[in-house]
């Protein structure tokens, strides 16, 4: 490896890397920013580094990304794709004659006939002008104390636009909360998220 460079070694065949930007809001201008940015990022093969070709850019708006996962017969597909290209972890191989049988110690029968269930997909959900609310949303009220009140349903209560989260109706909805650099009264447990609470 050359001086200067760091090894990321895979234990894959395939892989991928992902490069997230924190933009400042949802703007024209910010969004064009965050992509200026990412397209500062070269992707080359080592042995061509000193004459590294330029890199193609895909713009993939347009395109539904789903990785949601489907729990039906495509899970199974997808998870045999994945065992077929990659190589094998010696852990695994204890699970694969499990893996051919059913309950009864039987192979899976084409043929027949099984119960399947779906579930909530635990991902974003779709069609929404906006999936969250942070410090950086611009306009977001704050309390006088500095707190802030944070509003989750299918509409925003009235001039809380800001401060709101849109769900869809009819079905329910789970959330997540982050934090980037939070400070010493989270660790110290002098601050603490407070529960959600059904607005009246």
């Amino acid at each position: 490896m050359p001086d200067g460079h760091i090894a990321l070694a895979s234990r894959t065949y395939t892989g991928f890397a992902i490069l997230r930007s924190n933009i400042k809001s949802g703007s024209e201008a910010d969004v064009a920013k965050a992509v200026a940015y990412g397209k500062r990022i070269k992707f080359y093969p080592l042995s061509q580094a000193t004459n590294s070709p330029e890199t193609a850019f895909v713009d993939a708006i347009d395109d539904l990304f789903d990785s949601t996962i489907p729990y039906d017969l495509r899970f199974f597909e997808a998870l045999d794709r994945f065992v077929q290209r990659e190589p094998w972890i010696e852990r695994d191989r204890v699970m694969i004659d499990a893996l051919k049988t059913d309950k009864e110690g039987k192979p899976f029968d084409g043929g027949g006939t099984a119960t399947v269930y779906d579930r909530a997909t635990h991902a974003l959900i779709r069609e929404m002008r906006s999936s969250a609310c942070s410090s950086l949303t611009p306009g977001l009220a704050k309390n006088a104390d500095g707190s802030v009140d944070i509003y989750f349903g299918p509409k925003a209560p009235v001039e809380k636009e800001s401060n709101w989260v849109p769900t869809k109706g009819g079905g329910g909805f789970e959330v997540m909360f982050r934090f980037y650099g939070p400070e010493k009264p989270l660790f110290d447990k002098t601050w603490k998220l407070p529960d959600i609470a059904k607005a009246s």
